[in-house]
């Protein structure tokens, strides 16, 4: 994948932010949102917490997917198709949720959602790249600002849920999903309003060799990463509500976590800019480690 070669892009910052809505709504939102009303869904559809995970796996097994496919859907359909089809999927996806309770019907969206979200997640993010690398100096902090997307549907996500929940009593999950739903088709919106360049592509000189040696203990650590962050954040809000968090303490403890993830572009850009050999990496996922730790 390459920059194109003309002048440097205008408003870069803002371009990639807009790019970020694309994980906001399926990341932030479609993934992680499902935490905040798993409690409430699995006491009204009677499932075990088997079934609660297997709403997860089923969605990390539709990420997976796409982000297997997601190269060749960019080549074939276009970085704006990509990007847009797959948050639509994502709203779509979203909408499902808030109209059955079936559980076969709810694997599928949230199958949908994992094929949607990485759709945008990664053609987003390439692009972004490629904004990135049109201005070196601010490289890394550009690029970081896409990645603050999750960061942004968790913080608002936490501040509807929890409080729509304990206003509608038990059982009104579906409220929140089409809350959420709504929420989703707002912050769609800007990714139709920005020209996605289409001169931005993946290189097509693509039959060279790739060693996977050098970067195994990054996909090692980035296997750990997922497997565990995935489970804490699935399963987080239900240990808060059953120590005896109401609506503010799910409300405070999801936002901040939101919060955290929206200042990592401030937060990091010092380490980032001076990794050398993992080291920023190491730092990262240690830090992320300690905090896992401590529940």
């Amino acid at each position: 994948m390459h920059a194109p070669d003309r002048p440097p892009y205008a408003h870069p910052a803002r371009l990639i932010l807009t790019l970020s809505l694309a994980a906001t709504v399926g990341l932030g939102i479609g993934r992680f949102a499902y935490a905040l009303v798993l409690p409430d869904m699995r006491e009204d559809l009677g499932w075990s917490y088997s079934a609660a995970g297997f709403m997860n796996t089923i969605n990390a097994v539709g990420y997976l997917v796409g982000a297997l496919v997601a190269s060749r859907l960019i080549r074939r359909v276009g970085w704006a198709a990509a990007i847009r089809g797959g948050t639509l999927a994502c709203v779509a996806a979203l909408a499902t949720c808030a109209l059955t309770g079936n559980f076969v019907a709810l694997s599928l969206a949230r199958l949908v959602l994992g094929l949607g979200a990485a759709a945008g997640f990664v053609a987003g993010g390439a692009l972004a790249a490629a904004i990135a690398q049109s201005q070196p100096a601010r490289a890394n902090f550009l690029l970081s600002l896409f990645y603050a997307g999750p960061g942004i549907g968790i913080l608002a996500s936490g501040l509807i849920a929890p409080f729509t929940l304990q206003y509608f009593g038990p059982g009104s999950w579906w409220l929140v999903w089409w809350a959420l739903t709504l929420l989703s088709v707002a912050m769609t919106i800007p990714l139709f309003l920005i020209r996605i360049e289409s001169s931005v592509r993946f290189s097509e000189g693509g039959h060279a060799s790739f060693a996977i040696l050098p970067v195994l203990i990054y996909l090692a650590g980035y296997f750990l990463f997922g497997a565990g962050y995935i489970a804490y954040m699935t399963f987080m809000i239900a240990y808060v509500r059953d120590g005896g968090g109401g609506a503010a303490a799910q409300a405070a403890f999801w936002s901040l976590i939101g919060l955290s993830a929206f200042v990592t572009p401030w937060a990091w850009r010092g380490v980032l800019a001076l990794d050398r050999g993992g080291l920023a990496t190491a730092i990262i996922l240690g830090t992320n480690a300690l905090g896992a730790a401590l529940p």
